[in-house]
């Protein structure tokens, strides 16, 4: 027995393979058109993980960096306050030789003066602040951190835990240092504390109270002031050190984040962009595989009866 398919079947078959043709075609017009392979999970299960697990790193990635460009900005501005801290540390260094070989009282109340006005400077820089950040007050960095520079006795209000900023995937990175550790140093005899503020403050008091010290008392009083400035500023140099090496760390980091994030892109292209190219080629294909099944769908509607008794 001849079995025969029915005009209905075929007609059914042809409505099929055009349903299925222009599906394709719609799906390469929708892929071509937004730049985006991937619309829906179901299309690439695969490539939708991959999606979302690159997407997730880029953000993570950028979230990294933005937090290494707001340390590395508060850093840059700490470094350059305590240097120039330390270029005054060097300077009343200066000012307290030049008194160890004065007699005049005029001469010393000239020097003491200066002093005065460093101390001033000293105050704005141990207070200095940075988009209402304070840089010298840890982790309580919202309020100056010191009172009592100028005239004594100072007062540290701010942290002594040191100001992190938390990096996603590093080691957390100090942005804002404990001014109460900056400003201060153990002694060479590890016997005691110096503040270098009222090193500062105590060497010109004494200058303007010469006549109260005999010779031999006042060249050791002015000798300690002096070694205390020395250490005062070794200290300091050791503070930018260590901030010096944190801004080389923040670079690698950074530079090493940029390089993830940039993989991570072009992955994520790679997996979300079609190939235009081929996508263009498919789409001419399918297109023509649906003008070949409309055409035999109209070839059907043209078959009579008589076509069959033939």
């Amino acid at each position: 027995m001849t079995l025969r398919i029915t005009p209905h079947r075929q007609l059914q078959l042809s409505q099929d393979y055009a349903q299925e043709h222009l599906s394709k075609s719609n799906t390469l017009q929708n892929q071509i058109s937004s730049g985006e392979r991937i619309h829906r999970p179901s299309e690439d299960p695969e490539g939708q993980r991959t999606i979302l697990i690159q997407q997730q790193a880029i953000a993570r990635l950028e979230t990294e960096v933005a937090s290494i460009g707001f340390a590395r900005v508060y850093l840059n501005q700490a470094n350059v306050e305590l240097l120039d801290a330390n270029q005054i540390l060097v300077q009343a260094k200066s000012l307290a030789l030049e008194a160890r070989q004065s007699t005049e009282q005029v001469e010393l109340d000239v020097i003491a003066n200066e002093l005065d006005g460093y101390l001033k400077t000293l105050d704005r820089i141990a207070n200095a602040s940075l988009n209402g950040r304070h840089l010298f007050a840890g982790a309580k960095n919202d309020a100056p951190p010191f009172t009592g520079i100028v005239d004594g006795p100072t007062q540290y209000h701010g942290s002594d835990r040191q100001g992190d900023v938390v990096l996603p995937t590093e080691a957390d990175i100090t942005a804002f240092v404990s001014g109460q550790e900056t400003f201060s140093f153990v002694n060479s005899d590890n016997t005691s504390r110096v503040e270098i503020f009222e090193t500062i403050r105590g060497l010109r008091d004494e200058l303007r109270t010469r006549e109260a010290y005999d010779a031999g008392e006042w060249g050791e009083k002015i000798d300690q002031r002096i070694d205390d400035l020395d250490q005062g500023s070794d200290h300091l140099l050791s503070v930018i050190g260590k901030q010096s090496v944190s801004l080389q760390q923040l670079d690698r980091l950074e530079t090493r984040a940029e390089d993830l994030k940039l993989e991570s892109q072009t992955l994520l292209t790679n997996t979300q962009s079609p190939d235009f190219a081929s996508a263009i080629i498919q789409l001419q294909e399918e297109q023509n595989l649906l003008q070949y099944s409309l055409a035999t769908v109209t070839r059907i509607f043209d078959l009579s009866v008589l076509d069959f008794l033939s």
